[in-house]
């Protein structure tokens, strides 16, 4: 079953490109992992597409990825928007890559203040008009 695509979503992440290239590319995918795995909505709109000879290659997603770029700052900033109309979002901090042990990781922010937190890449999943609202003027990552 073949379900209709859903043109008025998006997935946008914002990301600093002053990063090493691991990084940046690190938390883009840590990021649209989660968003995709937090998603309610329908996230492909079927199981394959099929070639002429039978190969069946898994769909992805059905939602528009948008990949923008930004100082530290205005990544920052886009975290706030995402977190005041409750949009399926996440910030990737600095100490998510430092460390992989969560326990760690719990330790390490619960001795931070929140603008002390060093965020990566900030990304959500809402409508395309909200998200264009609080993304203006930011540039496609090229």
């Amino acid at each position: 079953m073949v379900a209709n695509q859903d043109f008025d979503h998006r997935l946008t992440i914002v990301a600093r490109p002053d990063l090493p290239s691991w990084q940046s590319m690190n938390a883009v995918a840590h990021v649209a992992a989660y968003l995709g795995h937090q998603m309610t909505d329908r996230f492909d709109t079927g199981e394959w597409f099929v070639t002429k000879d039978g190969i069946r290659l898994p769909r992805n997603t059905q939602y528009a990825i948008i990949i923008l770029r930004a100082d530290r700052q205005r990544v920052n900033d886009f975290l706030e928007p995402a977190q005041e109309h409750d949009l399926i979002h996440l910030g990737l901090v600095r100490d998510m890559i430092d460390t992989t042990n969560d326990q760690e990781i719990e330790i390490i922010l619960s001795h931070k203040s929140a603008t002390d937190v060093e965020y990566l890449a900030v990304g959500a999943f809402a409508p395309n008009d909200r998200l264009k609202k609080i993304t203006f003027g930011l540039a496609l990552w090229k």
